[in-house]
């Protein structure tokens, strides 16, 4: 997977599809969103199908401009990942948040 910033809010996931397409097989493309505004936020998502097209996509596709705005590609790491929660009721300690994100992982 590949992470794309700086995204122009003009740049549609089938645009990030045809790009890296021309590269690499694609497997999804992902802009999340705003809730609000419903645009997406300057960033998202490309997973391909392996790690050598991941390598390849981030060799060929460096200092590429979408509506005059250089695309920042980095990498996933998928070993580590961090989840940042916020606007919590003041009554939401650090055992409560353990106990419903445990399910999904080690805790640190």
């Amino acid at each position: 997977t590949i992470y794309i910033g700086n995204l122009h809010q003009s740049v549609t996931p089938s645009l990030i599809q045809e790009l890296f397409t021309q590269v690499a097989p694609v497997k999804s493309v992902h802009l999340p969103k705003d809730r609000v505004l419903q645009q997406h936020m300057g960033y998202g998502f490309v997973e391909l199908n392996s790690a050598k097209d991941v390598d390849y996509c981030l060799k060929v596709l460096p200092g590429v401009k979408l509506f005059d705005q250089t695309m920042k590609l980095n990498k996933v790491n998928h070993e580590e990942h961090s989840l940042f929660v916020r606007n919590l009721d003041s009554l939401v300690d650090r055992s409560a948040l353990q106990q419903v994100f445990a399910k999904f992982g080690e805790l640190v």
